[in-house]
């Protein structure tokens, strides 16, 4: 079975919304609010500045791993999300809200179930305090 182009462009992470930049990430980590799970960490702004919208950065430290084990983590994240984010972009959109979304990876994450758990759990922790 094919996929409609329109479908398959929806099933993509977009890299507009991907943060980049050590001073976005230092932000975050100074100013945002902080939640934990069991292997993914977050930390979040919320803003009023336009865009409007959901942006994310995905974060494996060194102390995880070589790079390997980090790529793998990173992917991780970035599948969970996509698979997840559409509730809370949609709604950061309707009450004009930039939120600005870090997911931290911890030493413990390698496999998809747990991620998607945690991611989950954070991203309906950062919809109540919209």
């Amino acid at each position: 079975m094919s996929v409609h182009p329109s479908n398959k462009e929806r099933l993509k992470l977009p890299k507009s919304i991907i943060l980049r930049g050590i001073g976005v990430f230092g932000n975050i980590f100074k100013n945002g609010f902080y939640t934990n799970g069991n292997q993914v960490d977050a930390r979040f702004l919320i803003k009023d500045t336009l865009p409007n919208g959901l942006y994310v950065g995905f974060v494996a430290s060194k102390r995880n791993g070589n790079a390997t084990v980090r790529n793998h983590q990173k992917r991780l994240l970035r599948e969970t999300f996509r698979l997840n984010r559409r509730t809370l972009h949609d709604l950061a959109i309707d009450k004009n809200k930039r939120i600005e979304l870090l997911l931290i990876a911890k030493k413990e994450l390698s496999s998809f179930e747990p991620a998607q758990t945690d991611v989950c759990r954070h991203l309906t922790y950062v919809a109540q305090k919209l």
